[in-house]
């Protein structure tokens, strides 16, 4: 190829190739590689924007779980209420949050959480009974499992929306 050659778009070369079929393209990417480099850079400073909300609503939600477990524990609940509780909690922060990293700092803090105020030695890390730690992997297990596939949940939903959004503009 010679450098003072024009580049043959991939629709002219089919259209050049199949004259009488009607083809119809639809565009769902940039072209212009200047187009290119300023989305790159957008996508960039929406990651940071992204990554300071999840962190915002990691916090929010571990507190609000805290806070009504710290009210169940108060009511005397039982123990397993007030763990499904924080599991709800990772299911919402699954649903909320866009990065895998969230789900399980959010397993991994809810744990802790659970640890820290229901446990005895209450007020510390400590555990005192060798089945809590059972109950801790269990507790670790089932919340990364859910925000999982509660994030696979979301993905495919995007995903049906893009596919629905171009059989749309294929029909019109």
């Amino acid at each position: 190829r010679s450098p003072f050659t024009r580049q043959v778009s991939f629709s002219d070369q089919l259209s050049r190739l199949l004259p009488k079929t009607e083809i119809y393209l639809i565009p769902d990417t940039y072209e212009n590689r200047y187009a290119k480099k300023y989305v790159r850079r957008r996508e960039r400073e929406d990651r940071k924007k992204t990554m300071l909300r999840d962190v915002g609503a990691t916090a929010v939600i571990l507190i609000g779980v805290t806070a009504i477990s710290l009210l169940f524990g108060y009511w005397k609940f039982d123990e397993a209420n007030i763990i499904t509780l924080y599991i709800l909690g990772i299911l919402m922060n699954a649903l909320v949050t866009e990065s895998q990293v969230f789900n399980i700092l959010a397993s991994v803090l809810s744990v802790a959480c659970f640890n820290f105020f229901f446990t005895n030695p209450r007020w510390t890390l400590l555990v005192d009974k060798p089945g809590y730690i059972v109950t801790f992997g269990i507790m670790f297990l089932a919340g990364f499992i859910t925000a999982f596939l509660a994030k696979k949940v979301k993905i495919f939903g995007r995903q049906a929306a893009k596919r629905a959004w171009r059989m749309e503009t294929l029909l019109e």
